[in-house]
């Protein structure tokens, strides 16, 4: 889910800058406006956005490993990522592909998570420009990937965001990640062991 919310506010900030990426991760703060479900909200009615409180401490676990502008970041592939490192798992990430009927870009990284708040039992995100991946440690082995676009790329050429998973609520502090391979509105695939996210 965090991954989503981060992933909308890095193209929410691009948008008010000159498709620029952030010097540094605090300043995406006021660029946090995830759709909200609150007590009033019933399937049907329009998105409903807020800014979402994102403390300190949560941005600080993340690393920005890219510079300029957000439409520069290097395409290494499509939607859904392959793992140089495992190349068994990279046959069904292809029949993924298919029968996603994917044509959506896979970047470089954006923003990666730092290091596991609990190495027993956690997930370590990466963000890309329109995706995330992860991989889980501890009990729930595994890794998988999320997209916040569509899968499709439309003749346009330029793929469409969707929105991230709702907030419940009006903010987030907790500790550990957060997200799995579904959490974030596009739609996720989970890749080997058990790869469930906390």
């Amino acid at each position: 889910m965090f991954a989503g919310w981060l992933g909308q506010a890095l193209h929410n900030y691009a948008k008010a800058n000159d498709g620029r990426l952030p010097a540094e991760l605090s300043q995406l703060k006021p660029f946090f406006t995830p759709p909200v479900a609150d007590a009033n909200w019933k399937p049907g009615d329009p998105p409903h956005y807020e800014l979402l409180p994102v403390e300190n401490a949560i941005l600080q676990r993340y690393q920005l490993v890219q510079t300029g502008k957000l439409s520069e970041v290097p395409i290494v592939g499509v939607y859904p990522p392959t793992d140089p490192g495992d190349a068994e798992q990279n046959v069904p990430n292809t029949g993924q592909r298919g029968w996603f009927g994917s044509n959506l870009p896979w970047t470089e990284p954006v923003v990666v998570e730092k290091a596991p708040v609990d190495d027993q039992f956690d997930s370590l995100f990466t963000v890309t420009v329109y995706g995330y991946s992860y991989k889980t440690f501890g009990r729930g082995d595994g890794h998988g990937a999320g997209m916040f676009a569509k899968a499709q790329v439309g003749t346009n050429g330029v793929p469409e965001l969707v929105d991230p998973a709702p907030a419940v609520g009006r903010s987030w502090t907790g500790g550990g990640s957060f997200g799995g391979g579904s959490g974030s509105g596009g739609g996720g695939v989970s890749f080997g062991g058990s790869s469930s996210g906390n």
